[in-house]
């Protein structure tokens, strides 16, 4: 299971590398508008969830070290928010791949010419219900690792 683990991790970090860095590039259309801080928030927390889950299987999966109780917080947080994400892709891009050409036709009534095919559509969509769904795995490991290894979540008396 580690082993998947690790694997997902993989491509969960790249992605979320792509949403940080998307992120930095579009902060002042972010800032905007309430609706587009909404969507920011939900990339965000997935960015961070992803940080920290590393942080986590890096120091207690690979070199099984204690770490402080607040990381574990920060995971179940984050965690929370991307599986909300998570559901609402899975079931908004299902709903897309059965009935495309819904879609479809919002572009093309859109003002403007975007030349869309309904196969270009249906790829990404794919991609997004893949991630989605890993991530949701991924998040789902987490939490079940976080409380087989509780033990290591002590606060460091040592060093203050």
């Amino acid at each position: 299971m580690v082993i998947l683990y690790r694997i997902i991790s993989i491509f969960i970090n790249f992605i979320a590398l792509m949403f940080a860095i998307s992120l930095v590039m579009s902060l002042p259309v972010l800032l905007s508008s309430p609706l587009n801080l909404l969507s920011s928030f939900i990339i965000v927390s997935i960015v961070l969830y992803s940080w920290f889950s590393y942080k986590f299987s890096r120091s207690v999966l690979q070199l099984k070290q204690p770490v402080k109780p607040n990381l574990r917080d920060w995971i179940r947080v984050n965690g929370i928010v991307a599986i909300i994400y998570c559901i609402m892709v899975i079931i908004a891009v299902s709903f897309l791949l059965i009935m495309p050409q819904i879609f479809t036709e919002l572009i093309k009534s859109m003002p403007g010419d975007l030349p869309i095919a309904e196969a270009d559509l249906k790829k990404v969509f794919i991609v997004m219900l893949v991630y989605a769904i890993m991530l949701l795995t991924h998040v789902i490991l987490t939490f079940f690792l976080m409380k087989k290894h509780h033990a290591v979540f002590t606060a460091n008396k040592e060093n203050p």
